[in-house]
């Protein structure tokens, strides 16, 4: 997705928009898995505990290192396209 700027980098927040919106998983969007199925689960400040919330904290790194490899992958496509 171009942003204003015209760059293709993708924010956590809308991939996880556009997962929601597909009822996919990210690791699909990203190409990670041919499994289209989520697994969202809806928390709330009852049920969660402090291993759950450090557990989420890693997934959400790992998804934004695996954005920005992705983000800039397809810069590089884009670029390689224009020459």
């Amino acid at each position: 997705m171009k942003n204003e700027n015209g760059t293709t980098k993708l924010s956590i927040e809308d991939l996880i928009k556009l997962a929601q919106y597909y009822n996919v998983s990210t690791d699909y969007l990203l190409g990670l898995t041919d499994d289209e199925k989520t697994n969202w689960k809806k928390y709330d400040n009852e049920t969660i505990n402090k291993n759950e919330i450090k557990k989420i904290k890693k997934s959400i790194t790992k998804i934004e290192r695996q954005v920005t490899v992705i983000g800039n992958y397809i810069e590089k496509m884009e670029l390689n396209k224009d020459n």
